[in-house]
């Protein structure tokens, strides 16, 4: 049969997967574990261009799918079989460093008010085809979605996903629906932030970034924004943020300006009770305070402060998921009102005219802003256009006008479902590409995760 395909090395894919295969025929355990820490590559030949699973190419797959069986087979054989000159430490040590080099892949769950129900048919369909990365993070609305998966113990999570528990949409309810004008004027908000700390404590419990990690193995991330504009934005997860509890931080990330209060984020002490996690008293909230410098009458520079939606500026927390866990691979569910118009016309978005203009305004704006000439709405501009809102995978639902509507409204079982369908048709396209991008890295972590003979695992 012939390989030969211009959209990726298929000499580079098929000489790697012959050298396998020789070193298998030969059982020659040593060579084979040498070939593996040396040449396994997430992206090997560009085996992962996308432009391979966009239709049914006659033949162009079979090759990399043989490579990535093949991978595999050999991974879990030799962390089941005796390898000369190397006892248990040294293999641990080995499938370490071929996970280290392998990568990482992110599940990215973008904001997006009442949207964010939409995110729940990505996850049910990774979820089945077990293909779920186990470090998931999300912002605003996101952020709720994120908790309750890394909450819920896994042989909980195909009711939680199905639509069949009581309580997969209270998360996403409750507190989204705004209150009457009368509360407006009072409290300056649409909606009381306290029902929304109710709801998101009855779901996730008191339990930590630290506890849900040790719980279900995953690795939770929540973005939240600081009201001092010197400050940068904050990604909690269990190494930066271990005894945090999860619900202030939800809240916090969810906190709107103008629909719900700042919330002050809490943690948990060793006896189990809950404090400040910032002594001063410090709140946070879902919007990013810009700076913007400007000069009045006696030539002094005054900032003034604006008020932009954090989802704008820290949606997808990419650089710093990249340095924490070993990232190199994305996948985004990107349901944010403000940008869905764009992603889906997005052949003609990136194409060269209309990318050659967006930078050259973003440099334009990036001059200004360096001379202190940037007034508070351009500054937001400049954020939008500088925001990274796709992943290597983006997953893009088919969210229609009449979903737009129910943004700010309590979802019923009826539009849960609906979401549910919609997500589940926007992932399934993507499903082959995901496979071939995550299979080898989720073998790798069972396998590590087993060879350590331990409940607990890290990824150091």
């Amino acid at each position: 049969m012939s390989y030969e395909c211009e959209l990726y090395d298929y000499q580079l894919v098929r000489d790697s997967l012959e050298q396998l295969y020789k070193a298998r025929k030969a059982d020659d355990k040593a060579q084979m574990a040498w070939l593996l820490r040396s040449t396994l590559h997430r992206d090997l030949g560009g085996m992962g261009n996308p432009r391979l699973f966009e239709r049914c190419y006659l033949g162009t797959k079979d090759l990399i799918e043989q490579y990535v069986e093949e991978v595999l087979y050999q991974l879990r054989y030799l962390s089941t079989e005796n390898i000369p000159g190397l006892g248990q430490d040294e293999k641990v040590t080995l499938f370490t460093a071929i996970r280290q080099a392998f990568g990482r892949s992110a599940l990215l769950l973008s904001g997006g008010g009442g949207l964010g129900i939409f995110h729940f048919g990505l996850l049910k369909t990774l979820h089945e085809r077990r293909m779920l990365p186990r470090i998931i993070s999300g912002s605003s609305v996101g952020s709720l979605v994120a908790s309750l998966i890394c909450v819920t113990p896994e042989e909980e999570l195909e009711a939680l996903l199905s639509g069949d528990s009581a309580d997969v949409a209270p998360p996403l309810s409750d507190h989204i629906e705004c209150s009457s004008l009368a509360f407006y004027f009072i409290h300056g908000t649409l909606a009381d932030v306290e029902v929304l700390k109710e709801c998101c404590r009855a779901n996730f419990g008191d339990l930590t970034f630290q506890e849900a990690y040790d719980r279900t193995r995953r690795i939770l991330n929540i973005t939240i924004n600081p009201p001092d504009a010197m400050e940068a934005p904050r990604l909690l997860n269990y190494l930066t943020a271990p005894n945090v509890v999860i619900w202030s931080a939800a809240c916090a990330s969810c906190a709107l300006s103008g629909l719900f209060d700042p919330v002050e984020v809490l943690a948990k002490d060793r006896n189990g009770a809950l404090h400040p996690w910032n002594p001063s008293g410090q709140t946070w909230s879902d919007a990013i305070n810009v700076t913007d410098s400007r000069t009045d009458s006696s030539a002094m520079s005054i900032p003034a402060i604006s008020c932009i939606p954090g989802s704008m500026h820290t949606d997808l927390p990419m650089d710093r998921l990249s340095e924490l866990f070993n990232i190199n691979h994305f996948i985004v569910c990107q349901v944010n009102p403000h940008i869905l118009p764009f992603l889906r016309n997005a052949w003609i978005w990136n194409s060269a005219l209309p990318r050659m203009v967006a930078s050259e305004v973003s440099y334009r704006l990036e001059q200004l802003a360096s001379w202190g000439l940037m007034p508070s709405s351009l500054n937001n501009l400049r954020t939008v256009l500088a925001q990274k809102y796709m992943g290597d995978i983006t997953i893009i639902p088919d969210i229609t006008a009449d979903d737009y509507l129910k943004i700010i409204s309590n979802p019923t079982p009826e539009h849960f479902q609906h979401a549910l369908k919609v997500g589940q048709l926007a992932t399934w396209p993507k499903m082959s590409l995901i496979e071939n991008h995550c299979v080898i890295e989720l073998a790798l972590d069972d396998i590590v995760h087993r060879l350590r003979g331990c409940e607990q695992w890290t990824l150091q």
